[in-house]
This record gives structure tokens, sequence and C-alpha cells, in this order.
């Protein structure tokens, strides 16, 4: 990981030290170019990004998650394992469930909290409820699920796929330059869909910045409440743009292995926002919410992940190890918290806030190190309501997978 990444990443997590210095940027205000070359950089950078993406690769890989409200945190979870993918590829794919790019993710060990009900020092029993009879704006006050439906994987993979860092998507939007650093010649450049583009020709309708050295291409992008019908939603038949219950950033930033571009860490916050009109049936959020009636809590949620010691695997690692990474909606996120005797369990200090979100979570009255098993119980019970026995045997065969992953994955650490 670079050192530009480490303190970026830093500012949220605190996970890591660092020695060097983040890049800064100042902006050149008398720096002007034509739209044309405007048009040019993006042209250059994006097809130079599917040029040199990293085909198939393995990496270490930390997953983060806090849920805050306005009285204290809420939620906590970090799972440590390996996440994979076999190959790159950006076109002919319509959504995350047919994507052979997206790669997947094994927790090896977690420690997470219950869900503290904002407001109150109770916490809630279930892990999710879903009642269908319940539509439109009422739904948020009744319903929940404190399982992401996404793999943060994902929401990087609807830019890589739909968004103007693939070639071919060039069309569908329009660019500006925000501001030029000549210090490190560092081009800041502004997108945004064309209109009558969302979701007929792209899956991607926003706003967001683009951040193209002139040395080394795309280092990292920003979306800004981005409606994504390429993760989420993919099912839908609307035509328009929904109304959003949530306000969200994305942050996304690209490292470089052996002249290869690969993954370093993608980091999105998301608030819920009640909406003036609350007529509608349907309604976009950028994640689920983890609690009912998420508006009146000033509900905040901010997720990571970040990959270490990413690896470049060979034919015959791909062909043995493809079926393991293969991606699946809905499933990606651990319905299990993996104990692995062979790795250390997370370590809570290593979240910025760690006092803090240790008491506010153990205002319930129950201490940290004990709610993780009863958060195991309660997920469990989920899985027999949901899939019965199968759905548990099933966890037991991901976790064994796993750890064949993982005894695999540490010689090629030990013989790149």
């Amino acid at each position: 990981m670079t050192k530009r990444i480490v303190l970026l990443i830093i500012a949220f997590l605190n996970m890591i030290s660092a020695n060097g210095q983040e890049i800064k940027y100042s902006i050149d205000p008398s720096y002007v170019i034509p739209k044309s070359r405007v048009n040019d950089i993006v042209r250059k950078a994006a097809r130079d990004f599917g040029r040199r993406h990293a085909g198939a690769f393995i990496s270490k890989a930390e997953y983060i998650r806090t849920v805050k409200a306005v009285d204290g945190y809420c939620f906590f979870r970090i799972d440590e394992g390996l996440f994979g993918s076999t190959q790159f590829v950006q076109d002919g794919i319509s959504n995350y469930l047919e994507d052979p790019g997206a790669g997947k993710f094994w927790p090896l060990n977690s420690t997470c909290s219950l869900f503290r009900i904002p407001g109150t020092r109770d916490y809630a029993p279930f892990v999710s409820v879903h009642n269908s009879d319940v539509k439109g704006i009422d739904s948020y006050f009744v319903n929940f699920n404190q399982m992401p439906r996404e793999s943060p994987a994902a929401w990087l993979r609807a830019m890589e796929v739909s968004g103007p860092i693939n070639a071919s998507k060039l069309k569908y939007y329009d660019f500006a330059l925000e501001g030029y650093s000549p210090d490190n010649d560092l081009y800041i450049i502004r997108f945004n869909s064309k209109e009558g583009t969302f979701p007929k020709k792209i899956l991607l309708c926003g706003e967001g910045l683009l951040y193209i050295s002139r040395l080394s291409g795309l280092l990292g992008f920003k979306l800004n409440n981005m409606e994504d019908r390429f993760s989420s939603y993919i099912r839908t038949t609307i035509k328009d743009r929904l109304i959003s219950v949530t306000s969200s950033e994305l942050e996304v930033w690209y490292g470089r292995l052996r002249g290869y571009i690969v993954p370093e860490s993608i980091i999105r916050k998301t608030r819920w926002v009640e909406p003036a009109d609350k007529t509608r049936v349907r309604y976009y959020e950028a994640e689920v919410s983890p609690c009912r009636n998420p508006f009146s809590c000033g509900l905040l949620s901010e997720t990571a992940m970040v990959f270490r010691e990413v690896r470049m695997i060979g034919l015959q690692e791909i062909a043995q190890y493809s079926p393991f990474f293969k991606p699946s909606l809905g499933s990606w996120y651990p319905c299990f918290l993996a104990t692995d005797p062979e790795c250390p369990t997370p370590n809570l200090s290593s979240l910025r806030d760690s006092r803090k979100i240790r008491r506010d979570l153990e205002s319930i009255g129950i201490g940290l190190e004990d709610q993780s098993s009863i958060y195991m119980k309660l997920i469990k019970k989920e899985i027999l309501k949901n899939g019965g026995e199968i759905g548990l045997s099933s966890v037991a065969f991901n976790m064994s997978n796993a750890r064949d992953i993982y005894k695999f994955v540490q010689t090629v650490f030990l013989h790149e």
C-alpha cells in the first residue's frame, strides 16, 4: 500500500501507521485548457486503465464497518481475510450478478458488536425484518437489514463497468476540468452522466471526480450521490432516476504492481435523509437501512475495504481456484463470524474512536467480547429461518473453503 493511500485511509480507519506524506496539491486557477483536451486526457486514462488493470490477483483484505446515530455508535464489524479476482473485464456485463470480474472476499477472522437500537440501551433482537406488504416511505419505519446487500467491490465494479473509466462508455458522460496541480501534474476532472443515457445506456447516474496523473494515469475517483443500478436495483424496470433516501460519498484509490493497476481502498459514507416527497412507491437507497426509521436518528454508516499485499496469480492457480472467487450477490457478506485459530482476532483498538465505540456499545449492559457470540446466534436463527439446515451446511462449506484458500494464498505470498 502506498504512503498516499495509507494516509487517506487513516483519516477514517486509523488502521495503520504511516511515515510518508499524503499527496497534496495546490490548484492553479490560471490553468485553462480546451474541452477537447480534457476529453483527450480522460480518454487516454480510460484506455490505459483497461489495458493495464491486473487480470488476476489475490490479496489480504480488511472489511470495516461502523454505524453511528446522533446518540453514539450502534454497530461495528471488522473482518480480516482474503480477496481474489481471476479476470478483469469491462464490457458485456449487465449487472453485478453476471460480473465475472467482481471477485470475492473470504473472511478468516471477525469481530463485531450487537446492533444497539438508536436512542436506547437495548439491542435489536433480529438481524433483519422484511414485510413485503409495507410499501414506499412506510417501509423504512418497519423493515431493516443489518447485513449490507452488496460487497464494496460491487461499488467499485459499477464504476469500472458502467462509468467513465471504461473507454466504451465515455460517450455517455460530459467532462470538465475541476482543477490542475502543477506540483505533481495532477488533473482533477469532474464528470456527469448525460441526459437520457440512464438507465438504458449506462447504469450509473450522477456526478463525480476523476484524479488523473499525467505520468501514472488514473489514481482514483470520488462519487457523490450516484444512483447505481449495476450493483443494486438491478431488476427494476423504472426508466427514470429514483428519489433517494440516502446521501452517499464513495472514494476509490488504485495502486501499481509491476506496472499493473490494482485496487488499494474503497471507502463509502452513507447518511439517511427523509425525502420531501413521501408519495412514491419506491425510493433509491445507496445501502439498505440497518435499523427502523433511520431518518430521525441521523444514521451514518462508514464502510471500507482495504487491500494489502496484492499478488498476481498464474494460470494454474486461476484454473484451480476460480470457482472459489466467483461472486454471488446477496451471499458475499459473511453470514457467519469467521474464527480461524491460525489468525488473530481483529483488534477493536485499531479503529478510530475505539474507546467511544466500546463505551457506546457496552451501554446495553453486555461486554463487547461477549457480543460477537450473541450476534452469531442471531445470525444462525436468520439462516435457519431463510435457508434451514442447508443454509448452515453452506456456512460450514464456506468456512472450509476459506481455510483451504488461505493455505494456498500463504504459499503464493511466501514465494512471490
